[in-house]
């Protein structure tokens, strides 16, 4: 965004990361076509773009959340660039993993404080099995913690993670690549296919 658009990211006072609820702003548009108008999708950033910031370059947003803010926008002519700040790509244990790098940065002392749970993400038994070792390893000495990090429980709470995110996700990728077909023209020396002009190929504006 800041090489195209000359957008300069906002640092945010801490890491937004976790599983947020998203809702559609433009169901019109290929990429979001045929899905449903509220979902859910990881964040892990700690910069980001507003929607303000977006609306002033005629950057397209077609969809948010109200906690994590903008999930996936589009380029003035509405397909050339697609840009997400969250990942729909992550698969059901990142975040997990995002989580343990952060525990074991706090057992090497490379972290002060111990890492909050990602939102929304370590529910119920999970999140009980992961507070028993928070307090295992805050109560061991220093130099004993690596040996404690070791028994980080992750094989035990991988099959018990949700993920609520990934049918999304597969689809927006699917459109896209129909989107793609729908616009490349079968001479490669051709921009776009026949009848498609390059300010609105979709027919959109």
């Amino acid at each position: 965004a800041r090489h195209y658009h000359n957008i300069d990211r906002i640092k945010l006072p801490e890491k937004r990361w976790g599983v947020y609820s998203h809702h559609l702003l433009d169901n019109a548009h290929p990429l979001i076509q045929h899905g449903n108008t509220r979902f859910d999708a990881p964040h892990s950033h700690v910069y980001e773009v507003t929607a303000e910031q977006l609306a002033e370059a005629d950057i397209r947003i077609l969809a948010e959340s109200e906690i994590a803010g903008v999930h996936l926008a589009v380029s003035p002519d509405l397909c050339q660039f697609i840009y997400f700040q969250g990942h729909p790509e992550y698969d059901t244990n990142s975040l997990l993993k995002e989580y343990k790098r952060e525990v074991s940065r706090f057992s090497d002392g490379t972290r002060s404080d111990y890492p909050p749970f990602p939102e929304n993400y370590l529910r119920g038994e999970v999140a009980e099995i992961m507070c028993d070792f928070e307090r295992r390893l805050k109560s061991t000495q220093f130099s004993k913690r690596t040996s404690v990090f070791y028994e980080f429980p992750e094989r035990t709470i991988a099959s018990r993670l949700e993920n609520s995110w990934a049918d999304t996700g597969r689809s927006i990728f699917s459109n896209w690549l129909r989107m793609v077909e729908m616009l490349s023209p079968e001479d490669r020396q051709q921009k776009l296919k026949a009848g498609r002009i390059e300010e609105d190929p979709l027919g959109l504006r």
